[in-house]
């Protein structure tokens, strides 16, 4: 059973909107702010059992690769920033209620993201603290609004959210 923590409010830093990640999916979208501006274009691409989803800034400055390994049974990724640890991605547990994934990010400690993403209601956890969190974009929409909190990296949160949606897809 996925663990029941509060949620406390997440003061933000700022608000994005992230389309759906699916088999249908371009292999080139962006994250928009929540004004509409780009902010981060996520660009796919595949190879057999790997895909490679590369997250850049508007200047076209690689900020993470997302490399996902696709074995059927146990899915996971790793995302590489420059200068920065690896991060890796489990998935902890699937529930009635929702889902559980493990970040092992060795900078900021473990990040455990819960919730229901299906109906994108998650947040994402480090240690006892919102650092973002996941709600609807509204009814009839393809894409989801993350509030990342202030001492949060945003690249590693929007990097994680693109990983993960990929690989529950």
């Amino acid at each position: 059973m996925a663990e029941v923590r509060p949620e406390p409010a997440v003061d933000p830093r700022a608000c994005f909107v992230v389309p759906v990640c699916n088999a249908e999916s371009p292999h080139d979208w962006w994250i928009r702010t929540d004004r509409g501006d780009n902010a981060y274009q996520v660009i796919v691409a595949s190879f057999g059992v790997r895909r490679f989803t590369t997250l850049v800034d508007r200047d076209e400055q690689p900020l993470a690769i997302v490399r996902e390994r696709l074995t059927g049974l146990r899915d996971s990724a790793t995302i590489e920033r420059p200068g920065r640890p690896p991060v890796s991605i489990r998935r902890r547990q699937t529930t009635l209620g929702g889902e559980a994934w493990h970040l092992s990010a060795p900078e900021t400690g473990d990040l455990h993201l819960i919730g229901d993403l299906v109906a994108h209601r998650a947040t994402l956890w480090s240690h006892d603290e919102a650092i973002a969190r996941i709600h609807d974009a509204g009814p009839l929409t393809d894409e989801y609004r993350v509030t990342i909190a202030e001492r949060a990296d945003r690249v590693l949160v929007l990097s994680s959210l693109v990983a993960i949606d990929r690989l529950r897809h």
